[in-house]
This record gives C-alpha cells, sequence and structure tokens, in this order.
C-alpha cells in the first residue's frame, strides 16, 4: 500500500503557519534547506514524527479566535508544517504497530527498495501532528467521522522531509448545533511530488444553532 501511483487531483497551494487560511500566499520564507537542528525540537529529531513548523505560541487559541463551521469554507488552505522521518523511528513505529519485514528489516527490505521504508500508518499518523497544531487547534472540534481516499503515492524512507498542507474541501449540515468539514491533507516531498493524501470528516460546532436541521440530530 506503500507504493500506490498518484491518482488525479489538483495541487494545493501554501499558506502561513500560524494557523490561518489565506488564498495560496505563503509566509514561511525559509527553505527547508535554510533551516538547521536548532529550529527542531529534540524530540522531532529523534523520532521524525514531530512538525518542524506551524506551531502556535502555547497550542490554544483565545476563544474568540476560535473557528466555527462558519468560518470555513471550501478553498481555505493551511501550510501546516514539516515532518522528517529517521530509521529509528520507522522501525520503531513499526515494530510497535506493522511489523512488516520491510518496515524493520533493512535487509528484507532491500528486495525491493533502499532501505527500510516508513509504514502507511506511520506516514498519516504523522502527518496529523501539524494539522492538529496548525489547524484544528483553531477550530471548535467535536469529533471525526472518517477518513475517505487514503492513498500512499510514493515510500517514504529514513531522511525524508514532507511538506503537509490542509485545506478545506467541502461542508455540509450535521445538526442544529454540528457541521461536516472534510479537510484535504496533502503530504509532498521536496521535488513537491505527492507521497500521501486523504480527506479527514471533521465535525465542528456552530457559532448559533441551525433551526432548519432535522428534530432529534445530534
Amino acid at each position: 500500500m506503500t507504493d500506490e501511483e498518484a491518482t488525479d487531483g489538483e495541487t494545493i497551494d501554501e499558506g502561513p503557519t500560524d494557523g490561518e487560511p489565506s488564498d495560496g500566499e505563503t509566509t514561511d520564507d525559509m527553505s527547508a534547506d535554510e533551516r538547521t537542528t536548532d529550529d527542531v525540537s529534540a524530540d522531532e529529531r529523534t523520532t521524525g514524527e514531530g512538525p518542524t513548523d506551524g506551531e502556535p505560541s502555547d497550542g490554544t487559541p483565545d476563544d474568540g479566535d476560535r473557528l466555527y463551521v462558519e468560518d470555513l469554507s471550501v478553498g481555505q488552505t493551511w501550510d501546516a508544517g514539516r515532518v522528517t522521518f529517521t530509521e529509528e523511528g520507522i522501525v520503531a513505529f513499526a515494530e510497535e504497530f506493522d511489523p512488516q519485514p520491510f518496515h524493520v528489516d533493512p535487509e528484507a527490505a532491500g528486495n525491493h527498495f533502499d532501505d527500510v521504508i516508513a509504514s502507511g500508518w506511520h506516514t498519516a499518523a504523522a502527518c496529523m501532528r501539524p494539522f492538529v497544531t496548525a489547524v484544528l487547534a483553531n477550530v471548535a472540534v467535536v469529533a471525526a467521522v472518517g477518513i475517505d481516499d487514503l492513498r500512499w503515492h510514493k515510500p517514504v524512507s529514513p531522511g525524508d522531509t514532507l511538506s503537509v498542507t490542509a485545506s478545506v474541501v467541502d461542508t455540509d449540515s450535521w445538526s442544529d448545533r454540528r457541521g461536516k468539514v472534510t479537510f484535504g491533507i496533502e503530504a509532498t516531498d521536496p521535488t513537491g511530488e505527492r507521497v500521501h493524501s486523504r480527506k479527514d470528516l471533521v465535525l465542528v460546532e456552530r457559532r448559533t444553532p441551525d433551526a432548519r436541521s432535522e428534530p432529534g440530530e445530534q
């Protein structure tokens, strides 16, 4: 599942890293090559699972800054940050959750790949962190109800750094107090090629109850 061919889809423009959507402009002037290890926490350097940018100062928005269903519209885009994978992190995750030989044994992986490759579930989970930090931390989230179109377009190897973007691709009514927002998540490598993509279906609070919703809906 880790080497699936890319499906057709639009490229998501990058936005700012402070949790606010934009019209596609990016405020991150520093390239990945210019960043040093001083820009990344010790935990991120050893596990390769944490985001390297896009984090708000304290991770918790003021209530006045919180985004509700009414504030979210199709086309809003965020540059959520970057994640870097290490061999140690890839093997540790796979040993606990997905111990297939090509995830944990370099020799076995050599039959098809240059080195061990990350479990697809590792890639998805690692991309979740910057999405939460840069986007969902600012949204009045109730819960998630599923994932659509989950894809792993290329294998992820030790040393790979992925840039994660998120965008609103659909909004829909759910109940008088909640709406369903579909976020498109994409992770690309330094060449801009898609590595991972999916659509997260998230229930979000309404700022104002919708009287048009059917009685009894939650």
